[in-house]
């Protein structure tokens, strides 16, 4: 029972993943700023293709839950995710980029700058593939569980039940 308990779990205290190194957004944490191995709070990390609808409604969620979580882009459905994970990733602000992500609207986003930084999502695909994750939304719970898809009640599963 233990060995199944452990099997679908990430051990992300041994991974020491930067949220900054994958280009996440950090939302629903007061101490956003600081290194995550100093922060008081595990987070929920969420793994979304920005033009998944479910990864939206998941977004909202989180957003109105106030929840502690990196989210990372993985833009898994084609060039269009892409070039809109790249538009985001350069955004002018994280505030412009995470509006646009969590109400599915690119409209006021402009067109990469040419120094922009891509390679966190190029690190973001490859953590991805380490991790097994072959769908979206993924959410890792701060305890290494998996999650593919949205859970229906996202209180009750960060809470294990």
């Amino acid at each position: 029972a233990q060995a199944s308990a452990l099997a679908g779990r990430i051990d992300l205290s041994r991974m020491q993943l930067d949220p900054a190194e994958l280009g996440a957004f950090t939302i629903g944490m007061p101490d956003a700023g600081i290194p995550a191995a100093q922060q008081g709070t595990a987070p929920l990390w969420v793994f979304v293709d920005p033009l998944c609808m479910e990864c939206a409604l998941l977004l909202g969620t989180l957003d109105q839950a106030g929840a502690a979580a990196h989210v990372v882009l993985l833009p898994a459905s084609g060039d269009k995710s892409l070039d809109i994970a790249q538009r985001l990733r350069c955004a002018p602000s994280e505030t412009t980029a995470w509006a646009a992500l969590r109400d599915q609207d690119w409209s006021d986003l402009p067109e990469p700058a040419a120094g922009c930084d891509k390679q966190p999502l190029v690190r973001a695909l490859i953590t991805a593939r380490l991790f097994g994750i072959t769908a979206v939304p993924t959410l890792i719970a701060p305890d290494g569980r998996l999650h593919q898809g949205a859970p229906s009640d996202l209180t009750a599963w960060l809470a294990g039940e």
